[in-house]
């Protein structure tokens, strides 16, 4: 089910929630609220009935039956009074003895009692039984028309001074609720559609609004996943949608310029695998036609090719494990000055015949935590970088500094320099410098995006660049520095 739907369908039983609370209350438990209001209500006004009754000289005079008694004892004065702000409820004073009855503070006398003596005397002992009070709802029929009467009813005992017991009957009557209840309900049947039209008009609108920004960032990920990285991601009609949108948008300028990069990478690696094997293939036909060709320099020639192929295919296969996480790295101690050392050693010789000079220089001796063979990859790479990019004089410098926490080591070429444009992009992968690419004399042109990946993973690591736009640029990286008590293997 699509957004908007499922938002439609959550807004409309909601509603629907709402009516059929409303008609719970309103038509279900009608009845009972109505009969347990009245009770509430009849609950206090017995109440106060029966404390002022208790407080007057009622008691005293019980006893007596005097009818003038009774009427003018304070209880009952105050009894009156109440009765005639009332109006709906009948009081009867009654015990084995006499009976009084007052409704809406008239005097009816004992005549009128709706109540027969097994009942009242059941009233009684279930009053005494509660502690006091008891309350009810119960029915009577008029013996003369048959006509039912409902109504709620709370009993009262009220000690008398001679061990006898006062008992008060309060009732009122309860309105039947059958007509008002079907008024009711064709009115809320009426409330009730305006209500279910109004509300689903609201769902459906509401249920728009939420997806058509979805809707928006749907088809901007088609276009997206149809390789159009220019696709429009605006939806921000809400922080949320915003939000993702703007993710969006980022992810899809990185994949374009991922797949320029890609489409680079491919140009470029094309290239590099084109040479090498052309002159590998031809040099080899030539000896295979020409047994003469058959020489160290022409042989050499093959070896150079084939060790630049292998060049170029450990990069990427390295470049690929790193940023795959797939590289097991091992951390040990050792002398970085020494190790550098022989990476230089091992440069010079390869490359004197070429007429390059390397240079290093220390001021003493450093020792640091890390995967050796990656750290040396590392000046590998920084040299290899410098050869390829420095001037017409062909030197190279590399020096270490030592700091009170950190070694440095630097490279440095007397090349073109890198310009501020191109400083942030220069660590990217597949990244050339130039739009014109040309064929490496060494490596395979990964070297810096390797030496940033191998950087990252190690702890206190840094790495950078200056870039000397005026000519040349040098190249560092820091390690954390351990002390001095180490000695050489």
């Amino acid at each position: 089910m699509s957004v908007k739907w499922k938002v439609f369908k959550y807004l409309v039983g909601f509603c629907l929630m709402l009516v059929g609370l409303i008609w719970l209350f309103q038509i279900g438990l009608l009845d009972v609220f109505y009969r347990q209001i009245r009770l509430g209500g009849l609950k206090r006004e017995s109440a106060g009935f029966a404390s002022a009754l208790e407080d007057s000289d009622l008691t005293e005079r019980w006893e007596t039956g005097s009818k003038f008694l009774i009427l003018h004892s304070d209880g009952i004065g105050k009894l009156m009074n109440a009765l005639e702000l009332q109006g709906d409820l009948r009081v009867e004073l009654w015990s084995e003895a006499q009976s009084y009855v007052f409704t809406g503070g008239i005097w009816e006398g004992q005549a009128s009692s709706q109540y027969t003596f097994s009942q009242k005397l059941s009233y009684a002992q279930a009053a005494v039984e509660k502690g006091g009070a008891v309350y009810d709802f119960t029915t009577s029929e008029s013996a003369a028309s048959g006509h039912k009467r409902e109504y709620a009813l709370c009993a009262h005992v009220i000690p008398a001074r001679n061990g006898d017991y006062i008992l008060m009957l309060v009732d009122t009557n309860l309105t039947p609720v059958g007509a008002a209840k079907n008024a009711l309900m064709i009115q809320l049947m009426i409330i009730s559609a305006f209500m279910m039209i109004i509300a689903a008009a609201m769902a459906f609108v509401i249920a728009e609004r939420v997806s058509n920004p979805i809707r928006q960032l749907v088809s901007g990920a088609r276009d997206l996943g149809r390789g159009q990285y220019d696709a429009s991601f605006k939806a921000d009609d809400y922080s949320e949608i915003a939000e993702l949108s703007g993710e969006l948008a980022k992810t899809a300028a990185e994949l374009g310029k991922t797949d320029k990069l890609r489409r680079e990478l491919i140009a470029n690696v094309s290239h590099d695998l084109r040479t090498p094997l052309t002159l590998i293939t031809g040099y080899a036909e030539m000896i295979r036609d020409l047994p003469d060709e058959n020489t160290q320099e022409n042989m050499q020639v093959i070896i150079g090719e084939t060790r630049r192929l292998t060049s170029l295919v450990t990069g990427l296969l390295d470049i690929s494990q790193l940023e795959a996480d797939t590289v097991r790295w091992n951390m040990q101690e050792f002398n970085i000055t020494k190790e550098t050392e022989g990476v230089i050693v091992r440069f010079a010789e390869f490359c004197k015949e070429e007429g390059f000079t390397i240079r290093f220089a220390q001021s003493g001796q450093a020792w640091v935590k890390a995967d050796l063979s990656r750290i040396m990859q590392t000046v590998y790479n920084y040299i290899t970088n410098a050869i390829n990019h420095t001037g017409e004089d062909k030197l190279i410098l590399v020096k270490q500094y030592i700091g009170k926490k950190t070694v440095t080591i630097t490279v440095t070429d007397t090349g073109m320099g890198i310009s501020p444009q191109q400083e942030p992009f220069i660590w990217d992968r597949y990244y050339k410098a130039s739009g014109n690419h040309k064929r490496n004399e060494m490596g395979s042109g990964l070297g810096l995006s390797i030496v940033k990946n191998i950087m990252r993973r190690h702890p206190g690591a840094s790495f950078g660049v200056h870039p000397g736009e005026t000519g040349g640029s040098t190249f560092w990286f820091s390690l954390p520095l351990l002390g001095e008590d180490h000695s050489s293997p």
